[in-house]
């Protein structure tokens, strides 16, 4: 063996590469090769057992380490996710020493567990309850675990978290698909593990007394990086407020809450490191509000409101004002429609759209923000915006990768913006990939300046290959192969039209005259990109012919000089 070989660093280094691969539903390709490494040679080891055990997809796989007369396969007819028919395993008897000390030999290599829940009839209650009894000295039952995902399990098994809550624990993903039965696992996780660095727990707030345990646990962890919930507490909101490492939070704003008054609670800057903010609101209103209390400069802003929320364009412009008090920092600001929005919901919250129409009023605020590479507006407000406005737009946000303002619901009006504006608009953003605009595209002339417009805006040049997805809301067209060619000579990357997604306005109801326009112009859409698609092959086509008469032309030229 080369000397090299002996290096623990460099074997740890190896073999981790091929553990990389592992697959939390359905484990790692390389385990055969770690194992075949484990029993090569003394040398190797120690490094390829903890590189194959550390990962699990689940506690069967410690189980399986038993002797064949302690537990038995579970045939399962309907698996899914592609395990085998006999992933799943029970126990045949009960646990001997014997047994707990094997599982003793091969638990401390354990980092990172998934016990993901795939089958909603199936439960692990008997099993975990099993394990659950471990002798004192093999609790908790993976001393080393870093990293646990709990989510889809039964709500019987809750109570068997704490088997594997240790100290060393740094990541938790936790939730249970319906209720979770014992709030004391959530309200003791942060006694449990101090040490959490990352943590997404959800589903607790279906249960009585839920948001107040997990909050306490919240309260005790100081070292958090990442937090994805659901509602807090006060104290609890104030706590991480103060955090000087959270980079990322995900979090359900509610109705009542007094920022102002717990930004005064806490001493000095507050959510510094921020850098990903990802809010749950009944009303934008709130996220405005969080936003403007604690003075938040986030690059990615996330937002998911109510049905009636994403109705009230002066929300909108409220909460983009606010954001763009950031300026600079802000890369990517979202606003979309959560389905099941009821569960937020509070009951007693009372709705009232003030104004329904966004313009470049609404829009101006984010002009000032240089840095900006997403925009993306999915709301139930009507739009009313100019070839003009939207290239002020990108002249002052050049970086743009997407800009999409209503186009899965349309406008709820004819847009005014017409030929001129989209190209503009791929033309001055050379980084834009995904355009959302609703526009006219039934007036193919108008691909020229407006009268009184700059020439600038019409200067010709190269195509933008990078932008392939064209959303046009509910954008009416009369001639698919005249507009497919206009599209294609300014993006040449273009390989996605999509139209015609849903009515506009509240309720999704579609009525009579939108489901046959859908009918309509949905399919000459269809053929937009059909037709787009064909230049495309056609020009790849040429390409490779002509790449092809060139290499003839060279080898010719090289015969004919050797042969000189």
């Amino acid at each position: 063996m080369h000397r090299v070989l002996l290096v623990a660093e460099l074997l740890d280094n190896i073999f981790g590469n091929l553990s990389a691969e592992f697959e939390r539903l359905i484990g790692g390709p390389n385990d055969g090769t770690l194992l075949a490494l484990a029993t090569t040679c003394r040398t190797f080891k120690e490094p390829a057992l903890n590189a194959l055990w550390e990962n699990l997809p689940e506690i069967d796989t410690l189980i399986k380490c038993l002797p064949r007369d302690a537990w038995e396969a579970s045939v399962d007819q309907e698996t899914r996710w592609g395990r085998p028919a006999n992933a799943f395993v029970e126990f045949k008897r009960p646990l001997t020493p014997t047994d707990w000390t094997i599982i003793r030999r091969y638990a401390p290599r354990v980092r990172r567990l998934h016990q993901v829940s795939l089958d909603s009839h199936r439960s692990s209650y008997t099993k975990l309850l099993v394990l659950s009894l471990a002798p004192p000295d093999s609790v908790p039952l993976l001393p080393n675990l870093k990293a646990l995902e709990w989510t889809g399990m039964q709500p019987d098994t809750a109570p068997f978290v704490r088997t594997f809550l240790s100290a060393s624990l740094e990541s938790l993903h936790y939730g249970i698909g319906s209720t979770i039965p014992d709030t004391h696992v959530l309200a003791s996780v942060g006694a449990f593990c101090p040490a959490i660095k990352d943590a997404s727990v959800f589903s607790y707030k279906k249960i009585s007394g839920g948001i107040e345990a997990f909050s306490l646990s919240v309260c005790r962890w100081e070292y958090l990086q990442v937090l994805q919930c659901e509602e807090l507490t006060d104290d609890a909101l104030v706590h991480i407020a103060g955090l000087p490492n959270l980079r990322e939070l995900h979090i359900t704003l509610t109705p009542g809450t007094p920022f102002r008054a717990l930004r005064m609670q806490v001493q000095g800057s507050v959510f510094t490191k921020l850098a990903s903010l990802d809010v749950n609101a009944a009303d934008l209103g709130f996220v405005a509000a969080f936003v403007s209390a604690f003075e938040l400069s986030p690059a990615n802003v996330t937002m998911l409101v109510a049905e009636e929320a994403n109705a009230c364009s002066d929300r909108v412009a409220a909460v983009l004002k606010a954001l763009s008090k950031v300026g600079r920092a802000l890369n990517h600001v979202e606003i979309a429609e959560e389905e099941l929005y009821w569960y937020y919901n509070p009951p007693a919250h009372t709705f009232t759209v003030r104004n329904s129409v966004i313009d470049m009023s609404t829009l101006r605020p984010l002009l000032g923000c240089a840095a900006l590479r997403v925009i993306d507006l999915d709301t139930r407000c009507s739009v009313v915006l100019t070839d003009a406005e939207l290239i002020d737009l990108a002249r002052a946000l050049p970086l743009l990768e997407t800009l999409s303002v209503n186009s899965m619901r349309g406008w709820n009006a004819p847009a005014a913006v017409t030929f001129y504006g989209v190209l503009s608009v791929a033309r001055l953003c050379p980084c834009l990939t995904r355009l959302g605009i609703q526009f006219d595209g039934m007036s193919t002339e108008k691909i020229h300046p407006p009268e009184g417009a700059s020439a600038h805006d019409n200067e010709e040049g190269d195509g933008n290959f990078n932008l392939e997805e064209l959303w046009v809301g509910n954008s009416r067209v009369d001639d698919p192969e005249t507009v497919a060619t206009i599209l294609y000579d300014a993006m040449p990357g273009l390989r996605r039209v999509f139209g015609w997604c849903s009515p506009p306005g509240l309720g999704d109801e579609e009525d009579e005259a939108w489901r046959m326009e859908e009918e309509v112009y949905g399919r000459r859409w269809k053929e937009v990109e059909a037709i787009v698609a064909q230049f495309r092959r056609e020009d790849n086509e040429d390409s490779s012919t002509s790449s092809g008469a060139a290499e003839l032309s060279a080898d010719e030229d090289t015969n004919m000089g050797e042969e000189e």
